[in-house]
């Protein structure tokens, strides 16, 4: 053997050897304000588990999240990703104009679960006659498939939605896509600094927000107020959403993010049975997570009393897309509640029983709808 390539792997095998050691000797970070998650731990050594092989898997996942320096090696490898022509890093696609679409291919969708998924919610309206709606919120990649990247794979969502308009026969359907295509191109005339959609975040902005707002209004038989009667304002102009923390791409500029603070008085705010002051968390706006600013996060059950004049109550099974969507219909309930199901515990058939006349909507991303195995539960 030659001697640089002596030289070559004992410089790579130090300097494994030193990650390694700092790694293990180094204290387990708990939580990744980057990634918004909690890490895994190195796990203890138990003989049982290592000849079932649980060991290695969780230690292999330790390793990964508690690398020193696990930040700044990815943003390297996004760099040179770039370099090198690749637009899927990390299951983001990197694509036109600085925009990230979470990538999700046909593959992705679990078709079985999806039609499980709508019959749940059409059980649930022969439950409630005339009360349920569902809203499946475009992905941003069918609604912007001029950002994707090139001959990128995409799930195709229309068999998705024609789906749902079969299985859901007696459901109320609401279907964004003509909206939100109609709201685009209003910012783009109006020469906006957003989209109905963040370009580093998975979530609808504030305008595509909005149109789901006025979408169920008008299904409801309510005239919906104006945009611009809302007055939105910026409360961020420094926002990195989820899908940056995939790439870590120092040269993107950050999102602007708006809340609408026109909106109906609340006299009681309580997430998961402690009282807050407003639907705004101000304080979010100083951590990564900045969508937080909305609510605090997602809680299993969020109550919110309002001053609506002749409102009535609205029970609202969500993912996070229905966080800031909410203020918008705050002027027309004086209760609305909101269930995420993937941390309700309780039973959904005694929280109806207690909201009996409430309207219903069952609010999802497409995808995340495909995909959520918790949707049972409204069968409960």
């Amino acid at each position: 053997m030659k001697w640089y390539y002596r030289v070559y792997f004992c410089a790579a095998a130090g300097l494994l050897l030193l990650l390694g050691g700092l790694t293990v000797g180094t204290p387990n970070k708990t939580f990744s304000d980057n990634e918004n998650r909690v890490l895994a731990k190195l796990p203890k050594f138990h003989m049982k588990d290592f000849l079932t092989g649980d060991y290695q898997e969780d230690l292999e996942q330790a390793v990964d999240d508690q690398t020193i320096g696990r930040d700044h090696f990815t943003a390297l490898a996004t760099y040179t990703e770039r370099k090198l022509g690749y637009r899927d890093i990390g299951g983001a696609y990197l694509g036109k104009e600085d925009t990230y679409l979470t990538k999700t291919t046909t593959e992705d969708i679990e078709m079985f679960r999806y039609l499980e998924n709508l019959r749940y919610v059409e059980y649930l309206s022969g439950q409630y006659p005339d009360q349920v709606s569902l809203m499946l919120v475009p992905s941003a990649g069918t609604m912007l498939p001029d950002k994707l990247p090139k001959y990128a794979p995409y799930y195709q969502a229309e068999s998705l939605y024609h789906a749902a308009d079969v299985v859901c026969a007696t459901t109320r359907l609401l279907d964004l896509r003509k909206g939100l295509d109609l709201q685009k191109e209003l910012l783009e005339h109006d020469k906006m600094d957003t989209s109905i959609y963040f370009r580093t975040d998975h979530h609808w902005t504030l305008p595509g927000a909005y149109q789901g707002y006025t979408a169920y209004a008008s299904a409801q038989g309510r005239d919906p107020k104006g945009y611009q009667e809302f007055a939105p304002e910026v409360v961020s102009r420094s926002f990195y959403g989820t899908l940056y923390s995939k790439v870590l791409d120092q040269t993107v500029k950050p999102d602007v993010m708006y809340a609408a603070t026109k909106i109906g008085e609340t006299t009681s705010v309580v997430c998961d049975g402690k009282e807050q002051k407003s639907i705004y968390q101000e304080e979010k706006l100083a951590t990564k997570d900045k969508y937080a600013y909305f609510f605090g996060g997602n809680y299993a059950e969020v109550t919110i009393e309002a001053k609506a004049e002749d409102g009535g109550e609205l029970v609202i099974f969500k993912d996070s897309f229905a966080n800031s969507m909410v203020p918008f219909m705050l002027q027309d309930y004086t209760e609305i509640t909101m269930i995420d199901l993937r941390y309700y515990r309780k039973s959904v058939a005694e929280l109806l029983e207690k909201h009996k006349d409430a309207e219903i909507l069952v609010l999802y991303e497409m995808s995340n709808f495909a995909q959520d195995a918790n949707l049972i539960k409204l069968s409960k």
